[in-house]
């Protein structure tokens, strides 16, 4: 003989209230919150970075594999570039790019010695790793 399936018995209107209220309760996740990121101030000397000298640079030059930033403010007092750079005038130092071609071809005057002697053109930015910005 066949055994007969019970019937399941009918939920209340409270049960069935219940179970609704715990399937809103899964479905509520919690938000994350966002960080807040930190806006940098700017350093008034910093600002606008030109290709230009920091007065604490000049002692790095003299080091190989310095990175060598350079700030604008700093760069405005003449004699610090006519020191590092002898041969640039202050109206050429201005334009970057012009900047670059020298610094490429007066590598003398950076009284800098690179890691592989003495190289000409852009390999010996590379191993003196200075940076321009």
């Amino acid at each position: 003989m066949k055994k007969r399936k019970k019937k399941k018995r009918t939920k209340t209107k409270k049960e069935k209230k219940r179970k609704k209220k715990k399937k809103k309760k899964k479905k509520k996740k919690k938000k994350k919150k966002k960080k807040k990121k930190k806006k940098k101030k700017k350093k008034k000397n910093s600002t606008d970075t030109l290709c230009l000298i920091h007065l604490s640079v000049v002692s790095v030059l003299q080091k190989t594999n310095q990175q060598i930033k350079i700030c604008r403010k700093a760069a405005e007092r003449r004699n610090l570039i006519c020191a590092i750079f002898r041969k640039i005038s202050w109206m050429e130092c201005k334009r970057t790019q012009h900047l670059q071609r020298i610094l490429l071809s007066n590598r003398s005057d950076m009284h800098t010695e690179s890691v592989g002697g003495s190289v000409d053109g852009p390999t010996a930015l590379r191993s003196e790793k200075v940076r321009f910005c």
